[in-house]
């Protein structure tokens, strides 16, 4: 059973799924990518490899809990202390859920356990659930450092901001792009970017130049121009 990773450009959160069942993740593939970007490891080892190769950081992850090679805890252990992906929500699945493992899973940022076998139907409702509070709490974030950032009566018109909104579409930036634009048309460092996305200023850099590839610009004035005017 081969398993494509199904990547799409836009406003498409994105979905890791790490499962050494080869029909299992398949499964969840098919399920899930009508609605979400999604890629696929058979295992933690296999998974820290794409995370490193793909541009796109995962809006969520959802991992088996044994596994060969590197297991689910062990995966989460490692990108807890990364920087660039300690944000990410967990979602382990397990055929075994003790106390000791939920706590050891709490402890790696998990944010539910879900026991084998599992309802196909509640499982994608809780992943729109955890997406939706992440985005929800990210506009939160941004809102409270954009209220900081700009003098009070000095917020952009709100014909830049409709503009701002129709060209992150046109050219296809993703959420996380977006929030990175426009805290750049904001004026803020990557340093800071960093900080009030909770990632790393190596990771926002990256993000950057991938925007700049996306709109065919090379500076932050050429991007703020290209985002702010009218189409």
């Amino acid at each position: 059973i081969q398993t494509e990773d199904f990547i799409q450009e836009g406003l498409r959160k994105t979905v890791m799924v790490v499962e050494d069942n080869k029909s299992m993740l398949s499964y969840l593939s098919k399920k899930l990518k009508d609605r979400y970007n999604v890629y696929t490891a058979l295992n933690g080892k296999e998974a820290l490899g794409k995370l490193s190769r793909y541009k796109v950081i995962p809006d969520l992850i959802i991992t088996d809990v044994m596994m060969d090679k590197m297991d689910g805890y062990v995966f989460a252990s490692i990108l807890s202390k990364n920087d660039s992906y300690k944000h990410i929500p967990f979602i382990f699945l397990t055929a075994k859920s003790t106390p000791q493992d939920r706590f050891q899973g709490l402890k790696l940022g998990a944010v539910d356990f879900i026991q084998k076998p599992f309802n196909m139907v509640e499982l994608l409702q809780k992943v729109e659930s955890i997406l939706t509070i992440a985005a929800n709490q990210r506009k939160t974030i941004l809102a409270n450092a954009y209220s900081m950032a700009v003098p009070l009566g000095n917020t952009l018109p709100e014909n830049t901001e409709k503009n701002f909104d129709r060209n992150c579409d046109r050219y296809l930036l993703t959420a996380r792009e977006k929030d990175i634009a426009r805290l750049i048309c904001e004026g803020q460092k990557y340093k800071a970017i960093g900080e009030t996305l909770f990632i790393s200023e190596k990771t926002v850099a990256k993000h950057v130049q991938h925007i700049f590839e996306k709109m065919k610009v090379s500076n932050k004035i050429e991007l703020i121009n290209r985002l702010e005017k009218l189409l």
